[in-house]
């Protein structure tokens, strides 16, 4: 009996090959510091992960307004998180 050959192989390296949760809450630590000003806790932080970064984004910056008594976030407050979180990362 053959055996198939594949011609792709396919890894999900974040996360799965490679353990990436420091380097992940490290640029989420940057870019909330950056454009809110709040270092939640890590267990916040870790809360999130495996979402879409959008959607990270928009939690914690919820959290972040009610924490702070701010506005709730706006979709150019995500945007700018979000440039900020891949540029560290």
């Amino acid at each position: 009996m053959a055996i198939p050959r594949f011609h792709t192989v396919l890894f999900d390296l974040d996360g799965t090959v490679l353990d990436t949760i420091g380097m992940i809450t490290d640029s989420l630590r940057h870019a909330l510091a950056l454009h809110l000003e709040w270092l939640p806790p890590l267990a916040i932080l870790t809360r999130g992960v495996g979402m879409r970064l959008a959607e990270q984004l928009n939690g914690h910056a919820k959290d972040a307004a009610r924490a702070r008594g701010g506005p709730a976030p706006t979709p150019a407050l995500i945007a700018a998180l979000e440039a900020s979180y891949i540029e560290h990362n």
